[in-house]
């Protein structure tokens, strides 16, 4: 009730512009301007893929496959399920969760997510966040993950469990840097307890550019015992 009589006296923006009211999470052209991840996509980072060549006539393959990265060195994660692609609206909202403090943003992107992921996240014990490191997270003044996640999880109806991992160093910036150098960053950067041991975990982050940060992250809560890691954000990049 109370939640009905707030919408009714303080309507909900758009996400990405902050126009009110509006229907859903978007307002019309807004919504015009998002973009869902390509269909041809690698099947576990989400990183894009060839389509597939017709031989003869008939495709080559019939479902998208791993890339070679991934092929190469699978990362401890099993999927990365985005809602949209990053650009246009999308990165606007995401931009105004992250570094414009529109917290409010975080509970229509996070439902908006586990609604997209609805079936998998039935497989999933716990929803946890990516976590920003304690200084940076000073800084800002919040978690956009730890808001997303708890969006996710209180829609979805799974614990929210962001004690699962922690982020025990500091990282330099990585916009701008290749998949290789942020891993080498990265190294170290998370730990994970023995509490992650036979948990089948959804791992919440913002947007996954090159997968590095969630594969470090999946790969501390692997070490850990986590049965099973799968990668939830709102966008993805690339």
């Amino acid at each position: 009730m109370w939640r009905s009589l707030l919408d009714l006296l303080f309507p909900k923006g758009c996400c990405a512009c902050g126009r009110r009211p509006v229907e859903g999470i978007f307002c019309g052209a807004c919504a015009s301007r998002l973009d869902v991840p390509p269909a041809w996509r690698c099947s576990r980072c989400a990183g894009p893929v060839p389509p597939p060549s017709d031989v003869g006539g008939r495709a080559r393959r019939s479902a998208p496959e791993a890339c070679a990265t991934c092929t190469a060195d699978p990362p401890a994660f099993s999927e990365v399920i985005s809602a949209f692609a990053y650009g246009g609206a999308a990165a606007e909202a995401v931009q105004r969760l992250k570094y414009r403090g529109r917290r409010e943003v975080a509970s229509s992107l996070g439902g908006l997510v586990a609604t997209s992921c609805a079936s998998r996240l039935q497989k999933i014990d716990v929803v946890a966040p990516i976590p920003l490191h304690p200084s940076r997270r000073s800084e800002r003044g919040y978690d956009q993950a730890l808001l997303l996640a708890r969006a996710i999880a209180r829609e979805a109806r799974k614990p929210l469990r962001p004690e699962l991992l922690r982020r025990v160093r500091q990282t330099p910036g990585q916009v701008g840097s290749s998949r290789v150098d942020r891993l080498a960053n990265l190294e170290g950067a998370f730990e994970a307890g023995p509490e992650a041991s036979g948990l089948r975990v959804a791992l919440v982050d913002d947007v996954v550019t090159t997968g590095a940060t969630a594969a470090s992250a999946a790969k501390a809560l692997a070490r850990a015992g986590a049965s099973r890691v799968v990668i939830l954000s709102v966008a993805r990049a690339g």
